[in-house]
C-alpha cells in the first residue's frame, strides 16, 4: 500500500491538455458570489403527485447541510429529503430537492428561508427526485486578483478559445478527494483492510475516490501520449452530454469514417473506465494500455471487484456549452459557461490558471 500512496496527492500530478501548467495564479471563491452555479433539471415537475419538488437558492451551504435544514423547516425526517446533484458550500447555487409529502394540502415554504436560502419555485410531482436527474449546471465564475502581462493575457484568451472549440479534460476535480486527498487515504484502509465502511453514505465515499483516483490517472496517460480524444483499437465512446455509450465495429469503414467526424465535431468522446465488477468495456490496444496504467493500483482493483462495484465508463473530454468570457478588469475575469452532470468545473479553471 504504501508504494501507491506515495503517490498522492495526485492532481498537481496530472497532464495539462495543453502541454504544460499555466504560469498566471488567481484567486476562486474570495467571496460566494464569485462562484455561482445553477442546476438545470432538464425537465418540468408535473404538478401532481405526494412529492414536492422545492428549487432553493442558497448562499454558503454545501448540499447535505442545506437538506438537514429543509426537513428540519418542513418538519420531515432526512430520509424524505433527497437531491439531484451535489453542491459547493462557499458558492451562490441553486439545486432541486423533493420531499415526501403525501396530500394536497398547500405547504408552508417559509420555514426553509432566511437571508441565505431563498425559495425559487415549488411543485408536485408523482415520483422522487433521483440521483443524478438533473441534465447539468449553468456556472459564472470570477477569477480574481490575476497577476499577469499583457502577453500571458493573450496565452490565456487562446486557452479559452482552444476549450471552446476542443473542450479540455475530464478529470474528478479536487472536490470528489477532500481535504488534502483525505478521501484517498481513509479508502486505501479499506482497501488494506478488504472491508467497506458500515455506513452507506462513506461506502459511497470510499468507492468514489478509488474509481476516481484510476480514471484521473488513466486520462492522465491518454493526455501523455496524445490519444486522450483519437481514437485506439478497442475503444468505446460516450454520446456528449448522456451517460450512454457505444462499441463500435472497427471492421466497417464507413463507421470508422463516420467515428472520427463525430469526435471531430464533440459530439462523442474517447470514453475512460469508473473500475469494478464486470467485464472490461474496452477490447484491443485500449485494454492492454488501460490494464498496464492500472497495473500498479492491483489491490485498488481487487477491493472494487470484491465489493462489487459495477463497472461503467465516462467521457475523456468535455465540450463546454455556451462558453464565453469577459475581463472586467485587468486582474479579474469572469467566466459563463454550462456542463453536463458530473462535470468539474475546477477541471476546466485548471486549464488556465493555479488557483
Amino acid at each position: 500500500m504504501s508504494v501507491e500512496l506515495d503517490l498522492f496527492p495526485h492532481i498537481e500530478r496530472l497532464a495539462y491538455a495543453v502541454g504544460e501548467a499555466p504560469n498566471v495564479s488567481a484567486q476562486l471563491k474570495m467571496v460566494p458570489e464569485d462562484f455561482i452555479v445553477e442546476e438545470v433539471l432538464g425537465f418540468s415537475p408535473s404538478g401532481e403527485g405526494e412529492h414536492l419538488y422545492i428549487h432553493v437558492k442558497a448562499i454558503d451551504y454545501n448540499t447535505e447541510f442545506l437538506l438537514s435544514h429543509i426537513a428540519k423547516g418542513l418538519g420531515v425526517s432526512k430520509k424524505s429529503v433527497v437531491y439531484s446533484g451535489l453542491k459547493d458550500r462557499y458558492a451562490v447555487a441553486s439545486q432541486w430537492f423533493s420531499v415526501h409529502l403525501p396530500g394536497n394540502a398547500h405547504i408552508d415554504l417559509s420555514p426553509i428561508e432566511n437571508e441565505n436560502v431563498t425559495v425559487l419555485e415549488a411543485a408536485r410531482n408523482l415520483k422522487k427526485l433521483r440521483r443524478g436527474a438533473h441534465r447539468g449546471n449553468q456556472f459564472t465564475i470570477r477569477l480574481k486578483n490575476m497577476v499577469c502581462d499583457a502577453e500571458q493575457k493573450v496565452v490565456i484568451n487562446d486557452r479559452i478559445t482552444l476549450i471552446q472549440k476542443e473542450g479540455f479534460p475530464n478529470y474528478f476535480g479536487p472536490q470528489r478527494f477532500g481535504r488534502n486527498e483525505n478521501n484517498i487515504a481513509s479508502a486505501m484502509r479499506s482497501v488494506e483492510s478488504g472491508k467497506s465502511p458500515k455506513k452507506r453514505f462513506q461506502r459511497s465515499i470510499t468507492f468514489s475516490a478509488l474509481r476516481s483516483l484510476l480514471f484521473n490517472i488513466s486520462l492522465s496517460e491518454r493526455i501523455s501520449d496524445g490519444t486522450w480524444k483519437d481514437a485506439l483499437e478497442g475503444d468505446v465512446f460516450a454520446l456528449s452530454g448522456t451517460e450512454s455509450f457505444f462499441v463500435p465495429n472497427n471492421s466497417d469503414d464507413e463507421e470508422k469514417t463516420s467515428v472520427a467526424t463525430r469526435l471531430a465535431s464533440g459530439d462523442i468522446a474517447v470514453a475512460g473506465v469508473l473500475y469494478g465488477d464486470g467485464e472490461l468495456p474496452q477490447a484491443g490496444i485500449a485494454a492492454k494500455k488501460l490494464l498496464a496504467t492500472f497495473a500498479p493500483y492491483s489491490s485498488i482493483m481487487e477491493f472494487l471487484v470484491s465489493q462489487r462495484v459495477a463497472m461503467s465508463v465516462r467521457p475523456y473530454s468535455v465540450l463546454p456549452k455556451d462558453l464565453s468570457y469577459e475581463w472586467e478588469s485587468s486582474d479579474v475575469l469572469k467566466l459563463s459557461f454550462f456542463l453536463p452532470k458530473g462535470v468539474f468545473a475546477t477541471s476546466l479553471l485548471r486549464e488556465l490558471v493555479v488557483c
